[in-house]
């Protein structure tokens, strides 16, 4: 039995019965622990004064509850049963107190219905707490989001209605940015991937039937193409949201003209992505003015690429052969877009072939570290793109470099907690910042690695091998990245390259010897596979 000096007790059963949506066992502990308060004790004051470690009351906690079918004679949801109980809240201020109460985030008991994984019940908490306190839907978090925002980006898409519930309740909430670069509900719908693309559609469509900006977007600086919150649009690439982009593309008032640093345009990225889908619909409406579409077609980047050279040296046959189409969306076959790339990548290397001889021929070795050459096909762009940064990124302000390193401390932080997504995230804004700094190139490799992205993590590890040719890591990334691939003997080179730097490095000793014994296995099982 609960007892006036048991409070943890008392704590126990309250937010055990809140958080199951038991509604009988809510009462009863309630009503058992009054016994032993004096008369004056109000349900609120209790309510208000127990709360968990994050600070969660037990709306809170009941917003998150599921469905209960059993144990109430009326069979009633838990958070209807607050709302709607004169007897514990006799006024209307002292249940606003309670229903308004922020948790450790800023979580008011809107913003956990609205995220329920359960869409209907869900709508029925929304409903039930915007019915009531309408006002509710204009709060905003620790992270500056509303309950608008985190139904967009709930782990199951939220009805239709419930959108427009929120939206009804607070029309500002649908243009309203979140802090930190969150961006509008639709830029956190674009950045949520769901297992079922149709459920991104529903709530994507909803928010664009609700007045969501498709271009909505702020800047950090303009000149130079740098977005502290990017469209929508180039959120969803970013996420990969084949469904949420091929929606906003649709939109007639959609900008195609974005790009990153000026360099990265749309085009560029959606290859980098091989969202195929897509670009074949951004390639089909940017027809439909031809001098527009001649010049995202011909728009380099950073690394002196079009898109189709990119798409080549990528080895992305499909993004090739759309792009192969032009101006004219001629129909180009999978052959013609393959013997392209072969063409691309004999070109490229004749000419980093060249490079290499000139800048030999005019500098001392001496002096000068010697750069990597290429050795693998898609090492090719990656030593084209460094040489590009070297030679074009000079004269950094501090300003952007301790932004860089800034980015770069919050990616540390992802690292260690083995958020390798974020912490890839993290360290591709501090290169935009500052994209000659190897290590930031060192840690998003290790960050591909680790994400399964073998050819993207070698692409980075021998940029930064390029940058900063005189560090025995950036050899270290190079081998891991090269030996992950089945490149063996190139991947020891690599690691004795890094041992002439730092002899007495134990990572490159082991990692040669791995090198060894893989490289003779895979001898050992070619050699038997051609003697039967």
């Amino acid at each position: 039995m609960v007892t006036a000096s048991n409070d943890h007790n008392f704590l126990i059963q309250l937010l055990k019965s809140a958080r199951e949506g038991d509604t009988v066992a809510l009462e009863k502990t309630v009503q058992e622990y009054l016994k032993y308060q004096p008369a004056e004790t109000t349900v609120s004051q209790l309510l208000r004064r127990f709360r968990d470690k994050k600070k969660r009351s037990a709306i809170h906690l009941a917003c998150q509850s599921p469905r209960k079918t059993h144990g109430s004679d009326d069979n009633k949801d838990i958070v209807e049963f607050f709302v709607e109980n004169s007897e514990w809240f006799p006024d209307e201020e002292s249940l606003v107190t309670l229903v308004k109460q922020k948790d450790v985030n800023g979580f008011t008991p809107l913003m956990l219905a609205a995220q329920h994984p359960d869409p209907l019940l869900a709508h029925q908490r929304v409903s039930c707490l915007l019915s009531h306190f309408p006002t509710l839907a204009l709060a905003r978090s620790k992270a500056g989001a509303t309950a608008l925002h985190y139904a967009a980006a709930a782990p199951t898409a939220p009805l239709p209605q419930t959108i427009q519930s929120l939206h009804t309740a607070a029309k500002v909430a649908i243009h309203t940015f979140s802090t930190n670069g969150g961006g509008t509900p639709l830029h956190w719908a674009c950045s949520k991937k769901r297992e079922k693309n149709d459920e991104d559609l529903l709530t994507i469509d909803a928010l664009l039937q609700c007045g969501a900006l498709v271009n909505a977007h702020e800047w950090k600086d303009k000149e130079e193409s740098i977005y502290a919150v990017p469209p929508p649009i180039l959120v969803a690439v970013a996420a990969k949201n084949e469904t949420a982009c091929q929606r906003l593309l649709q939109c007639d008032d959609i900008d195609l003209n974005v790009a990153i640093r000026r360099d990265n345009t749309l085009l560029h990225l959606l290859v980098k992505s091989n969202m195929t889908l897509s670009l074949g619909t951004t390639l089909q409406k940017l027809r439909s003015d031809k001098e527009i579409c001649l010049s995202a077609l011909e728009k380099k980047n950073l690394a002196d690429l079009n898109p189709i050279e990119m798409a080549a040296n990528e080895g992305r046959v499909d993004c090739v052969r759309l792009l192969m189409g032009g101006l004219n969306s001629e129909n180009v076959s999978d052959d013609e877009a393959t013997a392209y790339i072969q063409q691309c990548h004999k070109s490229k290397r004749h000419e980093l072939d060249q490079n290499a001889e000139t800048r030999s021929s005019s500098t001392s070795s001496a002096t000068v570290p010697k750069l990597p050459r290429p050795i693998i096909d898609f090492e090719v762009q990656a030593q084209e793109q460094a040489l590009s940064i070297l030679s074009e990124t000079k004269n950094i302000s501090e300003t952007n470099i301790q932004e860089a390193l800034n980015r770069k401390e919050r990616g540390n932080q992802h690292f260690g907690k083995k958020e390798w997504q974020e912490a890839y995230d993290c360290y591709t804004e501090a290169m935009q910042y500052n994209p000659s700094e190897a290590t930031f190139y060192s840690n998003r490799s290790s960050c591909l690695w680790n994400l399964g992205r073998l050819e993207e993590a070698l692409e980075d590890a021998f940029i930064c091998r390029t940058l900063r040719p005189d560090w025995s890591k950036a050899c270290y990334r190079l081998a891991v990245a090269r030996l992950s691939l089945g490149y063996c003997q190139e991947a020891a080179m690599a690691a004795w390259e890094g041992l002439q730097l730092d002899p007495n490095n134990k990572e490159l000793k082991i990692l040669l010897q791995q090198c060894v014994v893989q490289g003779r296995e895979r001898f050992r099982t070619t050699k038997g596979k051609a003697i039967k």
